[in-house]
């Protein structure tokens, strides 16, 4: 059964406190050092002697809140390893009518690539007859890219109208710009599902980190669009890509949060100082977004709406931190499977282990161990981090943000992002044991006895 005993201050400091954790059980509170090493010989069966009286005493307690009871199971690894997707992720063009400051992708700058209404239309075709194969009650698309997906326009009504006519319903998602004439803004609140739009907080931190190709203010198109999806009462998200100075972030959420009726914010930071790259942060800049990051967590509760950090997540045990390259048909504009929709320029170095299938028109055909291989990479590097409290929550982190490839060709996991993500993870915790009284119930099929 696994526990950790998360100190709140350097375990060398006299009365010392720790955040009890059982992280699979979903199951924390808070005790002195005494208090940690007690639970954990009462867990493990191991109690000395001298400790029996205590221990007595102790026991009655985790038994109520269910801290004795064994772990459930652990998550499993999407699809067992077999790679049979339901949902298509096309990455459609790595046009653009942006230069955000910080784009990994270097959407607009490069030459113009884009997915061909076949390969698009073969994809559906795959997992659709996937979900068919496995009785599912639904398949799934999703239009993103290098670029912006509505600059493909004619291609997403196309596959649309495409996977509309399969025996099975589809859900579509788009992750936009938000950047839309009117007419598309329509076809997208009667044809799309769910949006993820990525908008960066109040007008002047828009239009400095993403302002248009031609220099020009976006925030007056974004305004009009989330007008336009509030009207329409559309199920949207927004994503903010945090960069310096971090003080903008808890103003920015907060007028996200009184000018639109988004249902919730995720918030990614980017340390990178140009267009095309992902660059790990340095202790003081992690510290200082951890610092905005908690701040504006605490301003966005009164807006009872949620605020988040993708390796920070403490409501559900994960297993992987992302089903990308487990479960999801990935296609490039080059006809590519992929295991990353956030890797797109041929040159970045992750790039060529990525790569592991290819679709033409007699279906989809995957090169032999090249998924098993990336796969194998990303297990081995999650499973260094199987000591540390975050493993259920971070799943080991995005590896597209800290894998790196090493002098021998191999390739080594950064960990920079740690100190985010288990500050991050730790504090969250304390919040969740302030709003229950102390004992904190992380996950839905947890039932602690009060009385």
């Amino acid at each position: 059964m696994e526990l950790f005993n998360i100190p709140l201050q350097s375990p060398q400091d006299q009365g010392c406190k720790f955040i009890i954790f059982r992280p699979l059980l979903g199951i924390a509170f808070i005790g002195n050092d005494q208090m940690a090493d007690l639970t954990r010989e009462i867990l493990t069966n191991d109690v000395p002697e001298k400790h029996q009286d205590k221990a007595l005493k102790v026991r009655p307690f985790l038994e109520s809140i269910g801290f004795l009871e064994k772990d459930p199971p652990p998550p499993r690894l999407p699809n067992n390893g077999a790679f049979h997707p339901t949902h298509t992720v096309l990455l459609l063009t790595n046009r653009c009518q942006m230069r955000c400051i910080y784009c990994y992708a270097s959407g607009g700058e490069l030459t113009p690539e884009d997915l061909s209404v076949d390969t698009a239309k073969k994809a559906i075709d795959i997992v659709h007859m996937n979900a068919v194969k496995q009785n599912r009650s639904f398949f799934s698309v999703s239009f993103h890219g290098g670029g912006e997906p509505m600059m493909a326009w004619d291609v997403i009504k196309e596959c649309a109208a495409y996977a509309n006519e399969k025996s099975l319903p589809v859900k579509m998602s788009l992750t936009s710009n938000g950047v839309w004439s009117e007419n598309q803004c329509c076809w997208i609140i009667e044809n799309i599902d769910s949006i993820s739009l990525s908008m960066d907080g109040y007008p002047a931190v828009q239009d400095h980190n993403r302002p248009l190709a031609n220099g020009a203010r976006s925030s007056p198109i974004l305004e009009r669009t989330i007008k336009r999806l509030d009207e329409n009462h559309k199920n949207y998200g927004i994503r903010i890509t945090a960069i310096p100075p971090w003080s903008d972030l808890p103003k920015s959420v907060a007028y996200l949060f009184e000018h639109t009726q988004c249902k919730g914010i995720q918030v990614e930071p980017a340390f990178n100082s140009q267009r095309g790259e992902h660059t790990l942060p340095s202790e003081d800049q992690a510290n200082q977004f951890i610092s905005a990051f908690l701040r504006t967590y605490d301003i966005s509760r009164k807006y009872q709406r949620s605020f988040r950090y993708s390796a920070a997540r403490i409501t559900n045990p994960v297993r992987t931190f992302c089903t990308a390259p487990y479960n999801t048909l990935i296609v490039n504009p080059q006809n590519e499977v992929v295991g990353c929709y956030e890797i797109t320029n041929h040159d970045h170095e992750l790039t060529p282990l990525l790569k592991f299938g290819q679709i033409d028109s007699s279906g989809l055909h995957l090169i032999k161990g090249k998924r098993e291989a990336l796969l194998e990479i990303i297990d081995k590097n999650r499973e260094k981090c199987s000591d540390c409290f975050c493993f259920w929550h971070c799943a080991g982190d995005c590896f597209a943000r800290t894998l790196t490839r090493n002098e021998d060709g191999g390739y080594n996991k950064q960990t920079q992002r740690c100190l985010i993500n288990q500050t991050l993870t730790k504090e969250l915790l304390l919040r969740k044991l302030a709003q229950e009284n102390g004992v904190a119930k992380l996950y839905q099929h947890v039932k602690i006895n009060n009385g």
